[in-house]
């Protein structure tokens, strides 16, 4: 089926993205957890913010409240993440930490392993799961959930004996053609498909691309020369251009119009994705906007990017705050 194939091309990217951050973040590891980096900033606030500074020979990091820029904390920590909510996790003397924005130590694991976070809640686990914490509440937990397997989806991509592809729906226990029709290809905006969602997808036929909904409403012709999904948006190749749009209240709304071709999307709400040019990376706004330094990478997710001997965090605002410098 079609979404096997769409599995094998997402994880190719996934791995494609982790072998090119272990080129530019490997000389970072002795100083950076990125694990813990990259979830952080997913959670954080900017209420304050965490950078290195030189001081008595070592590169410690420090934490400044972000309207002036002043220390919240005298104390330097050999690792220091972002505050989420009321707590941070630090190492300190080899030791894994949670902090309050006093410095005072809520949590000290006694172990040089560190924490992880669980998947649903985004609780920090410590000691193999001894020692749950809510960071944003500032309170032990006494577990966490674990990840359901989701529901069978509604509608599915079916490969063909012709190496064609029809786009299926199960109606009264049988197979449907919901577009009665065959594609060269079809890519869904969303992994798995539900029938009260907005599932959209992308249709290829005589090497043309058109927009359609999933329940067989055409949205576009099928006339671009080239489209693609990233995240939530839609870009197609038009006039020497590309034009990113958003479905919504049942329409394509034109966001942008990009020299910019995106790789993939990130987190920030205001952001469209990460760019590459001429081998190093920016992301593109939805004003149109670009940032005015340029890396040598940007995470998967865009919490992070690594420009020579420095990584900065991309915050929510979709702008980049220096965090350590080597």
């Amino acid at each position: 089926m079609k979404t096997n194939y769409l599995k094998i091309i997402f994880f190719l990217l996934f791995m494609n993205n982790i072998a090119l951050a272990q080129n530019y973040i490997k000389p970072f590891e002795d100083r950076i957890n990125f694990s813990i980096l990259s979830e952080t900033v997913l959670l954080t606030d900017s209420e304050t913010y965490v950078k290195s500074e030189k001081s008595n020979s070592k590169n410690l990091f420090y934490y400044f409240d972000s309207k002036t820029n002043k220390k919240i904390i005298s104390e330097g920590f050999e690792m220091a993440y972002p505050f989420v909510g009321k707590t941070a996790i630090v190492k300190q003397k080899k030791h894994w930490k949670l902090i309050d924005k006093k410095g005072k130590i809520v949590y000290d694991s006694k172990s040089e392993t560190a924490p992880f976070f669980s998947s649903y809640e985004k609780y920090v686990l410590f000691n193999n799961d001894k020692f749950i914490y809510d960071l944003k509440l500032g309170r032990q937990e006494k577990g966490y959930i674990y990840c359901a397997e989701p529901a069978s989806p509604d509608y599915y991509i079916k490969t063909l004996n012709n190496g064609k592809f029809s786009f299926n729906k199960i109606k009264n226990s049988k197979e449907e053609n919901v577009f009665k029709m065959e594609f060269d290809s079809i890519s869904q905006q969303q992994f798995l498909m539900y029938e009260n969602n907005d599932n959209l997808l992308i249709l290829k036929k005589d090497n043309k691309f058109g927009i359609a909904h999933a329940n067989g409403t055409y949205l576009t012709e099928i006339k671009y020369k080239n489209a693609a999904f990233i995240g939530n948006y839609i870009m197609v190749f038009e006039n020497n251009k590309w034009d990113y749009y958003l479905y919504e209240n049942q329409k394509l709304k034109l966001i942008t119009s990009s020299d910019y071709e995106c790789k993939y999307d990130v987190y920030q709400s205001n952001v469209i994705g990460v760019f590459e040019k001429n081998k190093k990376f920016n992301i593109l706004k939805k004003d149109g906007q670009i940032l005015n330094l340029y890396f040598d990478y940007i995470s998967w997710n865009g919490t992070f990017g690594v420009s020579g001997e420095s990584v900065y965090i991309l915050n929510s605002n979709g702008n980049y705050q220096l965090y350590f410098t080597k």
